[in-house]
């Protein structure tokens, strides 16, 4: 191959290959100019980089912008290189190994002795786009289709095993599709930190499928993943690994979704942290400055309209519902004001969660945990003191929804059993997903249109490990909801347990205990609530 050629243009010294050299003119490497004429779109924006698609007159280039976000960053450009540079370099390795990559065409980053960014310019992969969005997108329309896609992934997989390459962030993100005639074909992109060396053993294929089962575990069948497992399996390999590396895979998730649970309160590409006089909270970028500061302004304002519509008014909390403007037009939402019932409130709230931010924090969980629930859109708090006063919530809204007791009371015996089916797989997901909820009664579980479950009021949810002691109190806690129900008949509960413990999957073994342990449970509650006067709800 051609030594890369040498320019500076504008302070910026750039390195490119032969092929950038024949493509990219001078002016090409000045992106102020590509902004400016409308020929550059943003693809990505992070703190850390931002990605543009750029229309050039010889083709169209991928430029991304390496910032250096942190002394942390700015100590690894120093020890490291530049980032542009590193993915440059592996881009060029990967394609002497044979390996589908992103073809480099420059790298620069402005002139001087310490580090200030870099900059990265590839050609773009035509008819391609990232895997997972390819999956949610289009997904495969018949078996055969599911199943070609399928194997010639688990062939990409172990080609650049082979060949000495392992990635430590390999998520379906950072591999793009491009659907042929022939099946479909994979490019690693993403390339920075990829590892280099001697064909991958057993341990580091491990870490790489765990990494890219994070996502797939979500999303598809345990039949998929074995059939991807069966054709990847190298022939020394015992089938029992496949279990391994789902229970890898579970532990590795709970430990990201761990790591992504307080995101939303700060200032990020998802999330941004808002302020007004006395007032302050978080909300999704999606939603619209104006809407946010119309809120700021008073918070109050919606309760108070004459054509507010109420869905609850109570000493503690009080909800209605108010349309907000979005980028995709007007929306209803759901709208809660948690009110200040005690004059020690706000000082408790300086030593834990207010009832409101509990709410904003464990509805993003259950959402990055693929778990359905209303999105919430902004959390606001009045603030005098330093003291958290009055909590406002503002969520998604779910159309013609009804609480599961109401449903339970209006479905025929068919749909019931299927809801008793839904409901058991959605709470089994619940905990394994690391998620426990002290107050999982029916009226916190809406069910949609669809016939599909959404769990509501989260200010009792908890993430972390959920012990068989608390899956047995959540689940007694919604069988105490049916406890004088003539529609949930002793057989629904057992479909209900049935389902939950995977009887088809993991056998049978166990499934008395569980009863009588839930049974004993629903019983306790039904007397510690008659000993306090409380009806079930």
């Amino acid at each position: 191959m051609s030594a890369p050629a040498a320019a500076t243009i504008d302070g910026d010294r750039w390195t490119l290959t032969p092929a950038g050299r024949a493509l990219l003119a001078n002016d090409d490497l000045r992106l102020d100019r590509h902004i400016a004429a409308g020929r550059a779109t943003v693809v990505k924006h992070g703190e850390h980089r931002t990605v543009y698609r750029v229309v050039l007159a010889t083709g169209v280039v991928y430029w991304k912008h390496c910032r250096l976000n942190g002394s942390r960053a700015w100590w690894r450009d120093v020890f490291r290189g530049p980032k542009a540079k590193l993915e440059f370099d592996r881009a060029l390795a990967l394609a002497e190994r044979g390996i589908p990559t992103v073809e480099p065409l420059a790298w620069g980053q402005p002139a001087g002795a310490w580090p200030k960014g870099s900059f990265l310019i590839t050609r773009a992969v035509e008819g391609a786009e990232p895997l997972d969005e390819h999956l949610l997108g289009h997904p495969p329309a018949t078996p055969f289709d599911r199943r070609r896609l399928t194997l010639a992934l688990a062939a990409f997989i172990s080609r650049l095993h082979a060949a000495g390459v392992t990635h430590p962030d390999l998520h379906p993100g950072n591999i793009l599709i491009r659907p042929e005639a022939a099946g479909p074909s994979f490019c690693l992109i993403d390339i920075h930190d990829v590892e280099l060396g001697p064909p991958a053993g057993p341990r580091a294929r491990i870490q790489d499928l765990v990494l890219l089962n994070r996502w797939f575990q979500m999303r598809s069948t345990r039949a998929d993943r074995l059939r991807f497992w069966r054709a990847f399996r190298p022939t020394d390999w015992s089938e029992n690994w496949a279990k391994e590396i789902e229970r890898e895979t579970e532990w590795s998730s709970l430990r990201l979704w761990r790591s992504r649970d307080t995101r939303c309160l700060r200032g990020n590409r998802h999330f941004r942290c808002v302020r007004g006089s006395g007032v302050s909270g978080h909300a999704v970028r999606e939603l619209p400055a104006e809407a946010v500061d119309t809120f700021l302004a008073d918070p109050d304002a919606p309760f108070n309209r004459p054509d507010v519509v109420l869905l609850k008014d109570s000493r503690s909390a009080t909800v209605c519902e108010v349309k907000v403007p979005t980028a995709d037009g007007p929306r209803v939402m759901v709208y809660k004001r948690f009110l200040v019932t005690e004059w020690y409130d706000p000082v408790v709230n300086l030593f834990r969660p207010s009832a409101a931010l509990r709410s904003w924090v464990n509805g993003h969980a259950l959402v990055g945990r693929g778990l359905p629930t209303p999105r919430p859109w902004l959390a606001l708090h009045r603030r005098r003191f330093g003291f958290a006063g009055v909590g406002y919530l503002l969520c998604e809204k779910v159309p013609d929804a009804i609480h599961l007791h109401e449903a339970v009371a209006k479905f025929d015996r068919r749909a019931v059993r299927r809801l008793t089916e839904v409901a058991a797989r959605w709470v089994r997901l619940f905990h394994e997903r690391g998620v426990r909820h002290r107050d999982l009664k029916a009226a916190n579980l809406l069910v949609g249109a669809d016939g599909d479950l959404q769990f509501i009021d989260l200010v009792g949810v908890r993430t972390g490990r959920v012990s068989p002691h608390l899956r047995v109190r959540d689940l007694a806690r919604l069988n105490a909801s049916f406890i004088s129900s003539n529609r949930v008949t002793r057989t629904d509960r057992l479909r209900f347990l049935c389902t939950y413990l995977l009887w088809g999957a993991r056998g049978r073994a166990g499934w008395r205990d569980w009863w009588v342990q839930i049974d004993r449970a629903t019983r306790a509650k039904v007397r510690k609530n008659e000993a306090r006067d409380r009806p079930l709800a």
